[in-house]
C-alpha cells in the first residue's frame, strides 16, 4: 500500500477571525489532518476528519476556531494502512478582521506558499 496524493486546499476567512479550509477527496484516503502552525510548514496537528465527514459532493469543509494571529495551514490525506501523505500546500492567512492590507487598501489575508 502507498500513502495517498496529498490534497488540493483552498484556504479563506470569513472576517471573524475563524479559518475555513476546503478540499476534494482524494482517492485511497480515509482520514485526513489538518496542521496549522505559525511557521511553514505547519506541524501542529489541529484536526482530523475521515470519509464520515465528506459531503455528497466529495468535498470537506473544515472551520476553525476565531484566531487572531498569522497563521499556515496545510492538510495531508492518510490511508487504511495510516500511511500519510506529504503536506498539502501550505497557505498563509492572517484570519483577524484587520487582516495585512495590499496596495490598494483592499484587505488581503490569504497568502499561498509552493
Amino acid at each position: 500500500m502507498t500513502a495517498p496524493a496529498s490534497p488540493t486546499i483552498r484556504v479563506h476567512c470569513d472576517g471573524v477571525g475563524r479559518i475555513i479550509v476546503r478540499w476534494r477527496a482524494v482517492d485511497g484516503a480515509t482520514d485526513y489532518n489538518i496542521y496549522l502552525d505559525s511557521v511553514d510548514p505547519p506541524s501542529g496537528l489541529e484536526d482530523e476528519l475521515d470519509e464520515g465527514d465528506e459531503y455528497s459532493n466529495g468535498v470537506f469543509v473544515w472551520y476553525s476556531t476565531p484566531y487572531a494571529e498569522s497563521l499556515y495551514v496545510g492538510v495531508t490525506a492518510l490511508n487504511l494502512a495510516a500511511e500519510e501523505s506529504a503536506l498539502s500546500t501550505t497557505t498563509h492567512v492572517w484570519p483577524n478582521v484587520d487582516a495585512q492590507p495590499d496596495q490598494s487598501g483592499s484587505l488581503r489575508n490569504v497568502r499561498r506558499r509552493n
